[in-house]
């Protein structure tokens, strides 16, 4: 059953991930990759109220790891970073990486910090 939470979890997420990339692509004009920053800090906030309200295994197997597994994408913000590397724009890739990281653990803590404030 965990295994069938977590696979309905991460098609319900990567699904989530296309539409919410399309809409940020169609709407942004940044030279840099604004829409994965912003899917992975979403997921990093979800992920930490999640663990903060010690849901149950069930929820914690479809959310943390199937919805927030298919939403958000380390291998694609690493991929980014290359990509600028490779067009020779290393400081926007070093603030691009260094943005991905204090960003999105930043968004954790603040997800724990509500979620420790709701329970």
């Amino acid at each position: 059953m965990t295994a069938l939470l977590v696979a309905l979890g991460g098609a319900l997420g990567a699904v989530l991930r296309s539409v919410t990339d399309g809409e940020i692509k169609l709407r942004s004009r940044r030279t840099w990759p604004i829409a994965t920053l912003c899917i992975n800090v979403v997921g990093s906030f979800v992920l930490g109220l999640v663990a903060a309200l010690n849901t149950s295994a069930t929820v914690t197997a479809f959310v943390v790891t199937g919805v927030c597994g298919g939403f958000t994408t380390f291998s694609t913000a690493s991929v980014e970073a290359i990509g600028l590397v490779r067009e020779r724009r290393g400081v926007t890739a070093l603030a691009y990486v260094l943005a991905s990281v204090l960003v999105c653990v930043s968004a954790v803590l603040v997800g724990m910090a509500l979620g420790h404030a709701l329970v």
